[in-house]
């Protein structure tokens, strides 16, 4: 068995709820033709399966989904009305829910007891996709590193503001978060990562450039700037940010009750998803997704 299989036989199956006559799995939507038999092969008649966008969804995958006459009964969860429009057009049944939405909002929190020691922060792994490069020598942008099998080249590191020296555990980030004024995100297509939310549920106001794959579901003009995949640009979006914040428009409390507002609307709808395949109350299926957020549920 090749190391990709073992790599999706390890995250097949996240079991959300189960019980003598259904499975609720959730797991990432397979990226290519032998993922998505494989991971087939895993599934029978009691499951049903969760499937959430972990990458930009493109017609190419769905096609490839379609193929398989899949045992388990399933669902999409779309990360932007796009992807959703990818997935209507061609008929695979799925609905708008943004992961985001899982995340832990009493683990991303304003801290007030925290003083605010620089400007930006950027929450990110190390690729070419992320555009480190325009924060290099920025001496206002600070660099939140996740190192998990990455190795970064030293010219990189001593070009940039690094926070910390090794991953540091979800339940601490809210801490770098706290200390500044703003996050940052520069990539292009959204990936796994939950940077910007994790930023509005701290009351950062994010300076982003343009996106695919539903970050921009988030923002608001109360909430964000949108800004070029420039250094220029970058450094102005930073000045116009600052002044944001210093006139009020930009308001941490605000940001934080906006984001729970909309991510709790995500929540309903996926426990009436849940509802209309299991025939559970919706009541039920509320209170279980509260449950799993609360005790971490992740993938």
């Amino acid at each position: 068995i090749s190391c990709r299989r073992l790599f999706w036989k390890y995250r097949m199956r996240k079991i959300f709820f189960e019980n003598e006559e259904k499975r609720i799995s959730i797991s990432f939507l397979p990226q290519s033709k032998e993922e998505i038999v494989f991971w087939n092969e895993n599934y029978d008649n009691k499951d049903i399966l969760i499937l959430i966008c972990n990458e930009f969804l493109d017609e190419k995958i769905i096609k490839e989904f379609k193929k398989i006459n899949y045992h388990a009964q399933c669902i999409i969860l779309c990360n932007s009305q796009t992807e959703k429009k990818t997935c209507d057009k061609l008929k695979v049944y799925s609905a708008f829910i943004n992961k985001n939405c899982f995340l832990d909002e009493n683990i991303y929190k304003i801290d007030k007891s925290i003083q605010k020691e620089y400007d930006g922060i950027y929450s990110t792994s190390y690729n070419n996709r992320k555009r480190l490069n325009l924060c290099y020598n920025m001496s206002n942008i600070n660099v939140l590193l996740n190192y998990k099998n990455t190795l970064i080249p030293d010219e990189v590191l001593k070009s940039l503001n690094i926070l910390n020296e090794k991953t540091v555990a979800d339940n601490e980030i809210y801490k770098f978060y706290n200390k500044a004024k703003f996050g940052l995100c520069l990539i292009n297509q959204d990936d796994s990562s939950n940077a910007n939310a994790e930023y509005l549920l701290c009351g950062l106001p994010v300076n982003s450039v343009e996106s695919a794959g539903g970050r921009n579901v988030w923002y608001n003009e109360y909430n964000s700037s949108i800004i070029d995949p420039t250094k220029e640009s970058v450094e102005k979006g930073i000045e116009v940010c600052l002044k944001k914040i210093e006139s009020g428009k930009f308001n941490s409390e605000l940001i934080r009750r906006k984001q729970l507002i909309l991510m709790n609307e995500f929540r309903k709808k996926f426990a009436h998803v849940i509802s209309i395949m299991t025939g559970f109350s919706g009541e039920f299926c509320e209170i279980l997704i509260k449950e799993k957020i609360k005790n971490k549920f992740t993938l």
